[in-house]
Parts: structure tokens; sequence; C-alpha cells
């Protein structure tokens, strides 16, 4: 045994140059394609605004939306919203200070549905000072704060992200905890698989399940995105979904199917957002209803 591990070492030690230039060409392909994986989907999710880029060093950034949604049978409803990264930099530290409303919460988990027209948001203060290596490695943060509603609540969330590259695929799983004061406590566990069809296509397979101490039960999503690139200001996204709760027992309780058309109209400031959208909900029997969100948004900033 001896032998052959020595054996196996010095032939390790004694490849010949070109095996060696094999490998390390192999190995910067490999990052290459890991890093222009990671950066296509951060492209992506910054176009249309996604909650998920803004994990990244993208530096300061504030959205402000007004939103419209008219569905069959209910009557037309209208919010505002606020989201911002702020980077502030003191004594070489970075810090990230995040505003967001309830509405960007309810958007990720595709719950916009019954939203109420009361406008109130969140503040974070998370660590953002990371490269792009860090796509390889777990990441932990940490945010806290205060949501701006009457009265004031306080906050505290611990995330735990990663993103694992297989040829490909991108899959990304990440896990959060959080506290509030009024809800209590309650996590939520994500896991998207992205998959680069060419330079104008990117697919997505979504998951999320999330649990409040409060309800005491989770609430769930699933299903594929098909995002489609048309130019440097336009984009369309394909979105279908199930979405259920687990009491009494796990249960789907609504199938959607959604296209967003999102369009940047002026310089790099102002956005439009058409989507048009059928759901079969069980309160409903499974029947059709049919209805259209309209979202303006003013960025200020990267996106």
């Amino acid at each position: 045994m001896a032998c052959l591990a020595t054996g196996a070492l010095w032939a390790q030690e004694n490849l010949p140059s070109q095996e060696v230039e094999k490998s390390s060409f192999i190995d910067d392909a490999h990052k290459s394609l890991s890093s222009s994986l990671f950066y296509f989907s951060n492209s992506i999710d910054s176009f249309f605004g996604g909650v998920r880029a803004d994990d990244l060093p993208n530096g300061s950034r504030l959205r402000l939306y007004w939103l419209a949604n008219k569905e069959e049978g209910k009557a037309l409803k209208g919010e505002s919203a606020v989201r911002a990264n702020i980077v502030l930099v003191e004594t070489q530290k970075k810090f990230k200070v995040s505003f967001k409303n309830k509405y960007e919460k309810e958007s990720e988990q595709g719950k916009g549905l019954d939203q109420t027209s009361n406008t109130s948001s969140q503040t974070q203060v998370v660590p953002s000072d990371y490269d792009p290596n860090d796509l390889l490695r777990w990441r932990l943060k940490f945010d806290s704060g205060i949501r701006l509603e009457i009265p004031p609540e306080p906050f505290a969330r611990l995330r735990l992200l990663k993103s694992w590259h297989f040829g490909a695929y991108e899959l990304r799983p990440s896990q959060e905890f959080f506290w509030f004061l009024t809800d209590g406590f309650g996590e939520s566990t994500k896991l998207d698989l992205d998959r680069p069809i060419n330079e104008n296509f990117l697919a997505r397979y979504e998951n999320d399940a999330t649990w409040t101490d409060k309800n005491d039960y989770f609430t769930f999503y699933s299903g594929p995105a098909l995002f489609q690139k048309l130019s440097d200001k336009r984009g369309i996204s394909y979105n279908v979904k199930l979405s259920g709760i687990s009491k009494p027992t796990w249960f789907v309780n609504d199938y959607r199917f959604e296209v967003t058309y999102r369009q940047l109209i002026f310089r790099k400031w102002i956005f439009i957002e058409l989507t048009p959208f059928v759901h079969f909900p069980k309160t409903y029997d499974w029947k059709k209803v049919l209805g259209f969100n309209f979202r303006l948004e003013l960025v200020i900033g990267k996106y």
C-alpha cells in the first residue's frame, strides 16, 4: 500500500506539462462558466426588479413603485411601495440599508392577490462586503431594523445563502429565520434552480415554504419561470405557479399563470410593467379568474 501511495504521489508530481495545462484550463473554464452564469442570473433579476439581486454589491439603489391590480369580481386596487439599498462606507466597512414594504414579500411568494392599500416599509442593515467569489461559499447574513408602520415594529433576520454550479445549472438554496415583534418567529426555505438557455433566455424553477409562529402553518409555492431578454430595455417573464398551505394538511389552494412585460421607458430611471394573469383558486371551486397588474417604477441608482 505504501508503494502504491508513493507511486501515485510521484505520478501526480511528474505529470507532463500538457496535462497540467489541461487541468488548469478546465479549472479556469469552470470558474469562467460559473461566473458568467452567476452574473447572467443577477442581470435578469436586476432588470426585472428581483429582490434576490439586492444581495449583490451593485451599489446604492432606490426603487419607488406605483401598483394597480384588477381582478374579476373585485374592485381596482392601488398601492405605493418603496425598496432601497444604500451602501454606507465608514472606516472601510460597507453596510447595506434596505427598505421593503409588505408588497415585496408577497410578490416574492406569488401572492399578489390579496394586497392591502396601506403602505408600509421595513429597514434593514446588513453586511455587503463580499466579492463575486462568494458564489462558491456559504454566506451568513444578519438583518435588523424597524418596519415603518403604526406602531413601528422592530425585526431581526438571519439568512444562510449558497450557490452551486453543475455544468450549465445553478442551484441557489437559502434558509431564513426571522422575528417580528407582533408576528413572532418564523422561517422561510427557498430553493431555486437556474438554467441559461442562451444569451437571451433564462429558465428557473422556484420553490418556497414559509412558516410563522403566529399562523402555525406553512404557506408554499412552486413552479417554473422563463425570462426572455428582448433588448437592453425590454424583457418578458412567463410564470406558472401552484401555491398552498399546510393546514389542516398540505394541499394546493391556487394555480396561477402570468406573463409580465417590462420596459425601460425613460433613460435608466423609469420602468413600466404589464402583467395579465389567470388563476384557479380553490375558494372559487377552481373556476378561472382573470386579472391584470400594472406597475410604474422609478429607479434611482444602478439597477
